[in-house]
């Protein structure tokens, strides 16, 4: 998978799974801002949970990597939409993990208070 259209975004999104387990556990890396973007949970984390498993899910936050590049919404509350919006157009319908460093912590809160029901 390399993009998917979430609000007004092309969002730049890597899936990996080791199983075909429809019950694995769920799990969106969250990156921080500015220099960061999935790459930093690719050629890290993202692999090592894949082969444990679990369905892994990484994604550019708007502005980073190659997701668009809007001149607005860079709240905290656009962020926290982005996600959910992702998560709808993913067709993920179960609770999914959040794992966020740095403001990408800050998204996972915001979802979770958001959207308790999508947060496992």
């Amino acid at each position: 998978m390399s993009k998917v259209r979430a609000r007004d975004l092309d969002v730049h999104v890597q899936r990996l799974r080791d199983s075909a387990d429809e019950d694995a556990p769920i799990v969106v890396f969250i990156h921080g801002l500015l220099t960061d973007s999935l790459a930093s949970y690719y050629f890290t984390l993202g692999p090592a949970f894949a082969e444990q498993g679990m369905d892994v899910i990484m994604y550019d936050l708007r502005g980073h990597g190659r997701t668009t590049r809007p001149s607005t919404g860079y709240r905290l509350e656009d962020f926290v939409r982005d996600l959910d919006a992702l998560l709808e157009e993913l067709d993920l319908r179960r609770p999914v993990h959040l794992v966020g460093n740095s403001f990408g912590g800050s998204i996972a809160y915001g979802l979770a208070a958001a959207r308790p029901d999508r947060v496992a």
